[in-house]
């Protein structure tokens, strides 16, 4: 996908849904081209997100509160095979062994904290479902700069964590963080 070709995703995903900051997302599509993301999961963001994602080719396991069609983020009134919809509070242990089985054994290439907006809830998420990503994979935290929910700004400003990222557009921001998942170390036991 070139990049042109992310920002005319992006600015479809905001045609569908005015919640899309386009600049942002765009941003964000070429980091997830970059890093060859073909399985996405994506906690609470809009569905229009959602169909960026599959745009560019992924496979997407994405939660939400309640189910989302008819929605302004795919048409014809269904779901691409591609694009799994988990109807599941991600916070409950269950939802995230469900993601896990649709794992099906593997790891995501990315995993996006959408609509999460306080900081425990951020933390705890980020915590329960950032082992789901694969090692050099991505960590997209959403809403890093929204002024109304200062809560996953909070949490990002408090994040250690290596090779961290941050792509804020300068209108009407909600701003990404983005990690890069280490590698991690296996013990020799020989």
């Amino acid at each position: 996908m070139t990049p042109e070709l992310c920002r005319d995703v992006a600015f479809e995903a905001a045609r569908r849904s005015p919640r899309v900051n386009p600049h942002e997302l765009w941003a964000v599509l070429e980091e997830l081209v970059e890093a060859q993301a073909d399985v996405v999961v994506d906690l609470w963001s809009d569905p229009a997100v959602w169909w960026a994602w599959w745009s560019m080719g992924a496979h997407v396991i994405a939660l939400a509160a309640a189910p989302t069609l008819p929605s302004a983020g795919f048409s014809g009134g269904r779901l691409p095979s591609a694009v799994v919809e988990i109807v599941a509070d991600p916070r409950e242990a269950s939802t995230r062994q469900r993601v896990a089985d649709q794992l099906g054994g593997g790891r995501a290439a990315a995993l996006v904290l959408g609509g999460v907006w306080t900081e425990a809830d951020t933390r705890s998420l980020f915590g329960s479902y950032e082992p789901l990503v694969r090692p050099e994979g991505l960590v997209l935290v959403h809403g890093i700069a929204n002024e109304q929910y200062p809560g996953t700004g909070r949490f990002w400003s408090g994040l250690v964590y290596p090779n961290r990222t941050e792509m804020v557009g300068s209108d009407d921001p909600d701003g990404y963080g983005i990690v890069t998942v280490p590698r991690r170390e296996t013990a020799d036991h020989g």
